[in-house]
């Protein structure tokens, strides 16, 4: 149920403080529905009930400690103001040799603590009270990011009883387990939390899942003498994540692996160590050069980065009109191949990296993401090189049309929009034929182009009528009865597929192979995800779902898919026919699921375990549904009410198994 007035959550308490809570409880169920894709109700609505809220408590100085209104909720900043440090922000001397480890260590006492890959960013308390927030920016300027740490759970407000002032220096990282919800709009975790930390609006910011984790206390707790006693306060005393870390006083190279295996259980992104001397004292008077401090050195797992420079940025057309920018740079050996070339990704990266308009000379930061594919990962305005400027282009490159400029939060793309731009359906057929797609062998992009040009090929659905060409299709140059015959025989091969095969060869924007597999776990059939979108079924309430994929799916052109899976798809495998079975246990049970699971591995496993035992799994509540399952029965989402409104029994995981005398299986 959606809900447009208070009145529709039951009768409205009448005493003050009872009335306070049952708010809180309100906002704070909503709260979570958000978070899970299912919204109780409008943002304005939430909004209005949240400020009535304030004045409650203020008139009746009576704040629940788990009051939505102990953080300060979504400011808005026009631009990130920069800010002069008070402390020097530098980096530490690298090394990937546990040898120069050993040395540096020699017989101090030090502590190892896993290296967070994330955004790095000092807090400053006045007198226990959150002041202000900045990034590390160049080691002496930073920006200041305090109306985004404000909506970070892990960034506490208050700190009570404490006097004076305390600056902590930490990093801000989003988890492996909180990217798993942004993975398909982003490379990686610390590129995902360092554009989520610099957005002008809160509010998307407190949706992004990030969290702090704190590594030093710069100034506030001088009494303590060592590293280690200063993060054992700022945990035990003043509520603070820390950084996984060890002491020790002689060297041990068993701390890289215990560091590292502790980082990975909780999830933290980590691309190396740092190793610092305990003692504070001792650390101070190593002193610092202009670049980093000595007191430290950092251990790095990963890749080498070389320093080169810009000559000029290529914008490639995608299949779904999308500009991505390419940087051409000075070449340079990384590993013993020559580079020259690396994505920027998208107009988003860049800005991130630099603002725009970048110009030839600009110095770049380059790494082989996995020893293979270059990255950038910093880039430095330079004296320019001549008069050669780089910005987003206003017209495709392709076909001359107007660029349109998109924006998701931090993510931001350039995109051509006409739908007879010759490049971008280029690209889409060469999707769909390629081994992300159908795999149809053969059907190169040079093949591809030739009979573009020859007009036998302008969409997917034209590959299934190339053998009305084949008399034609042998005269041409470069190809004979054989090849052109083996494309053929690979085309009707390619007839007989399954579902996510074809969901992710059709190119939908953020639908790829693994996102099509969870459309399969949750319809049977094409039919059916047809049905879905028809019926405007919300797919933020999927698993790993969420607003983009959902406007993804509902926003693309479905012509060509329909006419390709109605006249040309042979066999088409369903989840059914994979997982079928001689126990019907379930038949003739429609079954919803949703919350967090604690029986199963995923939402995939118990679906399986389901289908396989006869049942249907139903996206939704509807009147069909025979059982909701569901471990939080008194939950306040919208498919518990449901299911209540139309009394459909709610189980837990372990009710329902119970009750069909089902075990748990790897699906």
């Amino acid at each position: 149920m959606f809900y447009n007035t208070l009145e529709q959550f039951g009768e409205i308490p009448e005493k003050e403080k009872d009335k306070i809570d049952w708010l809180v409880k309100i906002l704070n169920a909503a709260t979570d529905a958000y978070d899970k894709g299912e919204p109780l109700m409008s943002d304005a609505l939430w909004d209005a009930l949240y400020f009535g809220l304030i004045r409650l408590e203020q008139a009746a100085s009576y704040t629940p400690s788990n009051s939505p209104t102990k953080i300060i909720h979504f400011a808005i900043v026009n631009e990130l103001n920069k800010i002069q440090h008070t402390h020097p922000m530098l980096s530490l001397a690298k090394t990937k040799s546990t040898n120069e480890l050993k040395e540096f260590v020699g017989h101090h006492a030090y502590i190892g603590m896993g290296k967070m890959d994330g955004l790095t960013a000092s807090l400053t308390y006045e007198n226990g009270k959150l002041v202000r927030v900045e990034t590390r920016g160049d080691g002496e300027i930073g920006e200041d990011i305090t109306h985004n740490a404000r909506v970070i759970p892990s960034i506490p407000q208050e700190i009570p009883h404490m006097v004076g002032k305390l600056v902590v220096d930490g990093e801000i990282i989003c988890t492996y387990d909180d990217f798993e919800y942004f993975k398909d709009s982003y490379k990686n975790p610390r590129n995902f939390a360092a554009g989520s930390i610099r957005l002008l609006d809160a509010n998307e910011c407190a949706r992004r899942r990030l969290t702090f984790i704190a590594w030093d206390a710069i100034q506030g707790l001088e009494l303590t003498t060592t590293l280690s006693e200063r993060l054992e306060l700022l945990r035990d005393e003043f509520n603070f994540i820390i950084v996984p870390f060890r002491a020790a006083n002689k060297w041990d190279e068993t701390l890289i692996d215990e560091i590292k295996y502790e980082c990975e259980e909780k999830g933290y992104p980590i691309d190396g160590l740092v190793f610092k001397y305990d003692d504070c004292s001792f650390y101070k008077q190593q002193g610092k050069t202009d670049n980093y401090f000595k007191g430290g050195l950092a251990y790095k797992f990963y890749e080498d980065e070389y320093e080169t420079t810009l000559q000029s940025v290529e914008w490639q057309i995608g299949r779904t009109g999308v500009l991505t920018p390419v940087a051409h740079f000075t070449p340079i050996d990384i590993g013993g191949t020559t580079v020259s070339r690396a994505s920027l990704h998208n107009v988003g990266v860049m800005e991130m990296l630099s603002p725009l308009p970048w110009y030839a000379g600009y110095k770049l930061t380059v790494f082989k993401a996995n020893e293979i594919i270059p990255q950038i990962s910093a880039v430095t305005p330079a004296e320019p090189e001549g008069a050669f400027m780089f910005d987003v282009p206003k017209v495709c490159p392709s076909c001359g049309e107007p660029i349109s400029i998109q924006q998701n939060g931090a993510v931001k793309i350039a995109v051509c929009k006409n739908p007879k731009c010759t490049t971008s359906r280029i690209e889409k057929i060469i999707h769909y034929t390629s081994k992300k797609g159908m795999d149809i062998k053969g059907l190169s992009e040079a093949t591809i182009t030739k009979l573009w040009d020859k007009g036998w090929l302008k969409d997917i659905v034209d590959i299934y009528t190339l053998k009305d060409h084949r008399d034609e299709w042998i005269q041409m140059e470069g190809f004979g009865p054989k090849s052109v015959d083996n494309i053929l025989a690979a085309i009707e091969k390619s007839k007989n597929t399954t579902f996510p095969t074809f969901i992710s060869a059709l190119g939908i924007p953020l639908i790829g192979k693994t996102v099509a597999k969870d459309l399969m776990n949750y319809f049977s059939s094409y039919e059916e995800l047809m049905d879905a979108i028809v019926d405007g079924f919300n797919f933020s309430t999927i698993d790993r779902f969420g607003p983009a994929k959902d406007k993804a799916l509902k926003e693309f052109d479905w012509s060509s898919a329909d006419y390709i899976y109605e006249n040309y798809l042979d066999s088409f495998t369903t989840f059914a026919q994979e997982y079928a079975s001689t126990e019907q246990i379930l038949q003739n049970e429609n079954i919803c699921i949703t919350g967090r699971l604690q029986l199963n591995n995923n939402r995939e496993q118990l679906n399986n375990i389901i289908r396989s035992n006869g049942g249907t799994v139903c996206p939704s509540v509807t009147k069909k549904t025979t059982i909701l399952i569901n471990n939080d029965i008194d939950s306040l989402s919208i498919k518990n009410k449901k299911a209540k409104e139309l009394n459909i029994p709610i189980l837990s995981e372990r009710q329902f198994f119970e009750k069909y005398n089902l075990k748990l299986r790897e699906g």
